[in-house]
């Protein structure tokens, strides 16, 4: 059974909800336009329960609206370090981090993140030291904007 909490609720019927892989809508940047952004966020959200065998629940800080002042409009970040399952403690996450999930109207990214924080128009990725050519505990950071309307990984 999955437990969404009250204002979680609300959000998913007015605002987003969702989980699973960038593949759901990256086919094109037509397709990942033509699908609601409240939609991507339910598909990801009921693969994530789909592999939980008991009791699947997000926390508050599972979904976050951030108002693009500098760009308009907004990023809906689905981050599965807000998923829990009553059966196992590390379903979503691992030693590399956990799946967030960036959403704009006409762009997503999926990405294993160690933590992500957005300041000052920008999106910083902590991500696994292999992913900068490191080993994994060496530290690794990617800064991501938005142009235009899609991500841009710098």
């Amino acid at each position: 059974m999955i437990y969404y909490p009250l204002y979680i609720r609300e959000r998913l019927i007015v605002a987003a909800l969702g989980l699973g892989c960038l593949s759901l809508f990256a086919a094109s940047p037509a397709t990942a336009e033509a699908i609601p952004i409240e939609t991507k966020v339910e598909l990801l959200i009921d693969e994530g329960a789909k592999w939980c065998e008991g009791d699947f629940t997000l926390t508050s800080e599972a979904i976050r609206v951030i108002e693009l002042d500098e760009v308009g409009g907004s990023l809906t970040v689905l981050d599965e370090a807000g998923f829990e399952c009553s059966t196992s403690a590390s379903m979503y996450c691992g030693s590399g981090g956990c799946r967030a999930h960036f959403l704009l109207k006409a762009d997503s990214l999926s990405i294993q993140v160690q933590g992500w924080k957005y300041s000052d128009g920008k999106i910083l990725l902590g991500l696994h030291g292999s992913t900068c050519g490191q080993v994994g505990a060496e530290p690794c950071y990617k800064t991501v904007t938005v142009k235009e309307g899609h991500f841009n990984i710098e």
